[in-house]
């Protein structure tokens, strides 16, 4: 039968773990190796998702997240009082286009977003707190506004709000006033501007895939040589 990942990772001989130490905390065994975070591109038409917008207006990006962590309807309140403070509103809904009723000037609706064309021209970034989406946010130097629904969310959050990367607001704090607060909080804060841009120099997606071809070659190597400790022991 085909092994788990869990198993398949316990019985590997070279672990590696695409995040960094101080978000993701796990003690490493010997075999494991923290390499930092990959990245990866969607190919999504760069035009379809950066509509010219009012000039002077502060843009923030809304993902409901890959693993159906936020309620459709949890989005459209949040996207709804983050309207009414005079943000500009991008929300990629990925496959539940046909659930979504809110309309606003401000809002743009799409499935998929092209990240890397639109983050450089947003302000903020709103999501459940998926990893893929906190390590595209911190490259791009951008805070994070995070409503966790999963436990590995969950964990990450606090460690983005700890680090002044972010804020979490709990499930019983997401009232339209919280998410305006926290908004502004994020975007005025100079601890937080100080905090992203510190954290941001430490994402390296291209870095990081060179670590990982480093430890697999290096790995690869020591399985080709003789082992000369265990021929002695064995010879002992």
């Amino acid at each position: 039968e085909p092994a788990s990942l869990m198993d398949a990772a316990g019985d590997a001989d070279l672990c590696l773990i695409l995040d960094l130490p101080g978000l993701v905390p796990a003690p490493p065994r010997p075999r494991d190796r923290y390499v930092g975070p990959t990245s990866h591109r969607f190919e999504v038409e760069p035009s379809s998702t950066m509509p010219d917008g009012e000039p002077g207006v502060r843009r923030v990006y809304v993902t409901l997240g890959t693993q159906n962590a936020s309620s459709t309807s949890d989005v459209e309140n949040a996207c709804r009082a983050l309207l009414e403070d005079g943000w500009e509103v991008h929300v990629s809904g990925g496959q539940r286009d046909e659930r979504w009723t809110l309309q606003h000037p401000r809002l743009r609706f799409l499935r998929f977003v092209d990240e890397d064309t639109l983050f450089p021209k947003i302000d903020l970034v709103v999501h459940p707190g998926g990893v893929s989406t906190c390590y595209r946010a911190l490259q791009h130097g951008l805070p994070q506004l995070l409503a966790p629904a999963h436990p590995n969310q969950h964990f990450l959050s606090e460690s983005l709000q700890r680090e002044h990367l972010g804020l979490l607001l709990r499930r019983h704090r997401r009232r339209p006033a919280d998410w305006q607060s926290a908004a502004n909080q994020l975007t005025t804060d100079p601890r937080v501007r100080e905090a992203v841009a510190t954290w941001s120099a430490r994402v390296d997606p291209a870095e990081a895939a060179r670590a990982c071809i480093r430890h697999i070659s290096e790995l690869w190597e020591q399985r080709e040589r003789p082992d000369l400790e265990s021929n002695q022991r064995l010879a002992a």
